[in-house]
């Protein structure tokens, strides 16, 4: 999981356009106006976002498998595993959010998303073993998760000794 703050960079975009906003020329008025359009859609924007996994189940029961739940660093999933998604997002007063998101896996062979219809959550599917970087993304901001495939408990089968049968005698 990856906590990205965008207000630094805010800062910096504020503090520059002080400078350019520095007594100027009528011919600058244009150039005054973009920068203003600019600053204000960075400032009404998500500041930060942050991408948080629910609880890892079985693709083919949809129930618990015990996997934990990842509170840092690189998540790893069974193959047979899935894991919802979702996202929290808020502007740089603390705002929340509900921006239209854009979701996107790097390895569609490894894992896919399922987004949903309010994009503020994704299924994520396990697929074959790999690395994949899943990014969501709200405008110039961005998250990211790594995640890991490794391949899932390998059945068993014990064979234990029965009670021998009667063989018909010839």
């Amino acid at each position: 999981m990856t906590f990205v703050d965008a207000t630094p960079s805010r800062r910096l975009a504020l503090a520059a356009a002080v400078d350019l906003l520095s007594p100027l020329g009528e011919a600058d008025a244009a150039r005054v106006t973009a920068t203003a359009q600019a600053l204000f859609a960075w400032l009404v924007g998500p500041a930060f976002l942050v991408v948080t996994p629910g609880t890892v189940v079985s693709q083919a029961t949809g129930q618990p498998t015990g996997t934990p739940t990842p509170t840092g660093g690189t998540m790893q999933l069974h193959d047979n595993e899935q894991v919802t998604l979702t996202v929290a997002e808020a502007d740089a007063k603390g705002v929340a959010l509900q921006d239209t998101l854009t979701w996107t896996v790097d390895q569609a062979t490894v894992a896919t998303l399922q987004v949903s219809a309010d994009t503020q959550s994704a299924l994520l599917v396990a697929g074959l073993p790999g690395s994949a970087v899943v990014t969501v993304t709200d405008g110039a901001l961005s998250a990211t998760l790594a995640v890991d495939v490794v391949p899932g408990g390998v059945a068993t089968i014990t064979v234990t000794p029965g009670t021998p049968e009667p063989q018909p005698t010839a």
